[in-house]
């Protein structure tokens, strides 16, 4: 891996099998999160600015040509944004992407349960389990 950069994943991309079919090797994760963001499902994975709000991902090193493979294959832009993610025990400046203008809808169930299924492995907050749980279509 070449010039490898920090990466602050929120979405289905902390998820080992997503990780996998997109081409990311896996590679260490480190639980962090970013404050003044919460996820929005609409009925992409993004994250919008919210300064009460604090937004749980993973952080892992990827380098450049890997983050431009992966981003040319998900359904609309991503585009990136500096970030600081806090850790249990430190601040890491990170990137992360966020999506540009979508038509917002209800996203599909099969959009939202690997990273729900991730999030819960992960141990997130189960507030935050919540938040990703009201994106789920109603039944």
């Amino acid at each position: 891996m070449t010039d490898p950069v920090r990466v602050f994943f929120y979405g289905g991309l902390i998820n080992p099998e997503v990780m996998t079919r997109v081409g990311l090797p896996q590679r260490e994760q480190i639980v962090a999160t970013v404050p003044g963001f919460q996820i929005r499902i609409e009925p992409w994975v993004t994250l919008q600015p919210c300064p009460l709000s604090t937004c749980y991902g993973v952080v892992m090193p990827v380098s450049h040509q890997e983050l431009e493979a992966v981003y040319a294959k998900l359904a609309v832009p991503y585009f990136p944004c500096p970030v600081i993610a806090q850790t249990a025990d430190t601040a890491i400046a990170a990137l992360t992407y966020l999506a540009g203008p979508m038509e917002r809808r209800v996203a599909d169930e099969a959009h939202i349960a690997p990273l729900l299924s991730a999030a819960e492995g992960l141990h997130f907050p189960g507030w935050y389990l919540n938040e990703i749980r009201s994106f789920l279509p109603a039944l």
